[in-house]
């Protein structure tokens, strides 16, 4: 999960709201470590054969 927040302030600088959202970010995490391994592969200077 990854949250972000701030605050709303009135015209008198007093914090009128909280704002906060969260997103989980299982999906983007999954793909960032495929494309790691994608680009480990790719990059290496022997063959490598990856499998699932």
């Amino acid at each position: 999960m990854e949250s972000i927040g701030g605050v709303i302030r009135d015209r008198a600088g007093k914090v009128t709201r909280v704002v906060v959202v969260t997103r989980d970010v299982t999906e983007r995490k999954q793909v960032e470590s495929q494309l790691r391994i994608a680009a480990t592969a790719f990059e290496a200077d022997v063959a490598i054969l990856v499998t699932d």
